[in-house]
């Protein structure tokens, strides 16, 4: 039988296995959305079923008498406990396996098209095809050359008037902060922190940064409806720009499903290997055979 000091690189790679297998289990957790506090909960959960279910059964393995007695009802406990435990676990590293192999790409390329759609609509450029700043630069080139024979100066100050009242109309009376001035600052300042944070994927806070991105997003699109209702003249032509759909790839975030991906397969194969290690060089393979030899002898 192995001695103590053969079993210590095994049991340095069970206890590297478990880090990881808890790691990639606690990320696919953390990605259904649940708060951190649960997450960790969870993963001390894991961690006492795979690890008392381990030691006991690395504990009764260096005992001759393992399917004698009480041992053999430990035994069969523990292999129950550490079971269980690496099945629930296993379906949530399977998720996390499967949003780095696959959702991750997926989301940040959609959540990327739906913020620079909502840039596209809101740039500051006149020259930005599709955006208002296109569409009130032509209403206004329209409303100076409706205006008749008046001089260049009149006609420049009548059009930095109404370009003024469009800008700064708040649609909300009692929101100073809905004119389209300003709304189309903070477009552009939080769609350039959304891309920052979608870029630097952080698995701890990617839920709450699309959520707040989709509840910005209803809201900036409402203002857009309500913009060019500002002036009798702009609301005879309204602005009009078809938004692209919102994909579903959010929901495949923190939507575990049970589709298996063989990425998580053969990870998860490699750990259990590392896992048990300790128990498969701690087990007298050949008790088996001394016994066969005795009874063979009597």
């Amino acid at each position: 039988m192995s001695n103590n000091k053969s079993l210590t690189f095994p049991l340095i790679l069970s206890v590297i296995a478990m880090i990881i297998w808890l790691g990639a289990s606690f990320l696919g957790f953390v990605y259904t959305g649940n708060p951190i506090f649960v997450a960790c909960l969870f993963a001390l959960a894991v961690l006492v079923f795979m690890g008392l279910g381990l030691f006991l059964l690395i504990w009764t393995t260096k005992t001759r008498s393992i399917n004698q007695g009480q041992k053999r009802i430990i035994r069969i406990v523990s292999w129950v406990i550490y079971i269980a435990g690496a099945l629930v676990s296993f379906y949530f590293l399977n998720h996390g396996v499967k949003v780095i192999a696959k959702v991750k790409g997926e989301v940040q390329r959609d959540m990327k098209a739906q913020i620079e759609d909502i840039r596209t609509v809101y740039s500051d450029s006149p020259r930005t095809p599709n955006s208002y700043a296109e569409y009130y630069n032509k209403q206004l080139d329209y409303f100076v050359n409706s205006l008749g024979d008046i001089s260049d100066d009149e006609k420049a100050l009548e059009r930095k008037n109404l370009k003024g009242k469009i800008e700064n109309t708040c649609v909300d009376s009692l929101d100073i902060s809905s004119s389209y001035k300003i709304t189309r600052a903070d477009v552009l300042e939080k769609t350039d922190d959304y891309l920052n944070k979608i870029d630097n994927w952080n698995p701890f806070s990617i839920n709450s940064v699309i959520s707040d991105f989709y509840f910005n997003k209803e809201k900036w699109v409402n203002y857009m409806d309500d913009f060019y209702t500002v002036t009798d003249y702009t609301a005879r032509a309204p602005f009009e720009y078809k938004y692209i759909e919102d994909s579903d790839s959010y929901l495949r975030l923190r939507q575990t499903g049970f589709d298996l991906v063989w990425q998580a397969i053969v990870v998860a194969i490699i750990l259990q290997i590392m896992l048990l290690l300790p128990v498969l060089m701690t087990k007298d393979w050949s008790a088996g055979a001394r016994r066969a030899k005795n009874v063979a002898t009597i």
